[in-house]
C-alpha cells in the first residue's frame, strides 16, 4: 500500500487489553486511505471487530492513537476536547458488522441512510444518493 501525506484513518500502536490476561490487540498500525476499500480478515475471535470498534471508540483502547480525517484521540490521555473529538470521529464513521444491529425492518438502503439523517441532519435526498455510491 502507497503511504499517502494524510491518511482518512490512521491507527498506531493500538493495544486492546481486556480484564489482566486477555492481549485482543498488540501494537496494530494501519493507513488508510480516503476511497481505499480495506479488508479485515481474520479467524474468528482475532480481535477484527475489537480493532474497528476502537477506531470509532465504541470500545476503548488501552494504549495507541486514533486518527480519522485529522482528528487525532490518543487512549488514555484526557483533555478538554476528548469527548467531542470522539463525537466528530463517530460522526465520520459507520460500521455494519455482519448482519448484527442493523434494522430488521429496513432495507439496506434504510440501514445506510438512517445515521446520516437522524444524526447529522441530513436531508433524505442528499443521504439517498451517498448511500446509492456506496452501494455501487
Amino acid at each position: 500500500m502507497m503511504k499517502h501525506s494524510n491518511p482518512m484513518v490512521k491507527i498506531t500502536n493500538i493495544h486492546k487489553v481486556f480484564g489482566r490476561e486477555n492481549h485482543v490487540l498488540r501494537g496494530i498500525d494501519l493507513e488508510i486511505n480516503k476511497g481505499e476499500t480495506v479488508v479485515i480478515l481474520g479467524a474468528s475471535g482475532s480481535g477484527k471487530s475489537t480493532l474497528l470498534r476502537c477506531i470509532n471508540f465504541l470500545e476503548e483502547p488501552t494504549a495507541g492513537t486514533v486518527e480519522v480525517d485529522n482528528i487525532v484521540v490518543t487512549a488514555g490521555i484526557n483533555n478538554k476536547n476528548r469527548e467531542s473529538q470522539i463525537l466528530d470521529i463517530r460522526k465520520r464513521t459507520g460500521m455494519c458488522f455482519q448482519a448484527f444491529n442493523l434494522f430488521p425492518h429496513m432495507t439496506v438502503l434504510e440501514n445506510i441512510i438512517e445515521g446520516p439523517i437522524t444524526v447529522l441532519g441530513q436531508k433524505k435526498k442528499q443521504a439517498i444518493l451517498y448511500a446509492e455510491e456506496l452501494l455501487d
